[in-house]
């Protein structure tokens, strides 16, 4: 079974597909937890929990130093 860790958070479900797409472009596989959350403030599509992207443990460094590069243009959190 495969280990995911939480790589980053995102307030738009937008944002997150965004980043999971950029890393993909780079071969690692990424998924959205939380995707649904932004019904707590419908009005303007955002998460109040936060939209996690995760990546498989094995690829974390890799996504991390993609995320890190890609994130202060795109928005999100890195988790560190």
């Amino acid at each position: 079974m495969q280990q995911w860790v939480i790589m980053a958070t995102f307030y738009t479900i937008q944002e997150a597909h965004m980043a999971a797409t950029y890393l993909s472009s780079h071969n690692i596989e990424g998924r959205i937890e939380n995707e649904n959350s932004n019904s707590i403030l419908p009005v303007y599509g955002l998460s109040a929990a936060g939209i996690r992207l995760l990546v498989p443990v094995e690829s974390a460094r890799e996504a991390f130093d993609l995320l890190e590069k890609y994130l202060p243009n795109e928005g999100g959190s890195l988790f560190v």
